[in-house]
């Protein structure tokens, strides 16, 4: 059966949009916390950023405080850094891998993570120069 252009196959499932949806937003949140720290934004910027409404980010996610922590789970899938001379050389080191995977993951992350890359002085991620 064809559905105005689309077979009933290609069209997304409502698991698939929530996790769609979940994982854009978890995005949106992470550039936000990258760019102005864990306790500068609200669920409203969040919800602007992903291009989703306060009260999807809500039904997603409940509160800021459950938000804050998908995104932490979020972030433990990469490689930690090595130590470094300073903790603040080591914190740098692991926002950048951080960034760096995030910016593998989809066309809008890596959109973000170049342009947070670009601010702080460093290369796109894959490329010959860093930071």
């Amino acid at each position: 059966m064809q559905i105005v252009g689309l077979t009933q196959a290609s069209k997304a499932t409502q698991p698939e949009r929530h996790e769609r949806t979940t994982a854009e937003v978890i995005e949106a949140a992470t550039a936000l916390i990258a760019e102005r720290g864990s306790g500068g934004f609200t669920l409203a910027e969040v919800a602007a950023a992903a291009g989703y409404s306060r009260g999807i980010v809500t039904h997603h996610f409940g509160s800021r405080e459950n938000l804050l922590r998908a995104v932490m789970r979020n972030a433990q899938g990469f490689d930690m850094p090595e130590g470094s001379a300073t903790a603040a050389d080591w914190l740098a080191s692991l926002v950048r891998a951080y960034l760096k995977t995030i910016g593998n993951r989809t066309s809008t992350s890596r959109d973000r993570t170049r342009d947070l890359l670009r601010r702080m002085g460093c290369a796109a991620p894959g490329s010959a120069a860093s930071c």
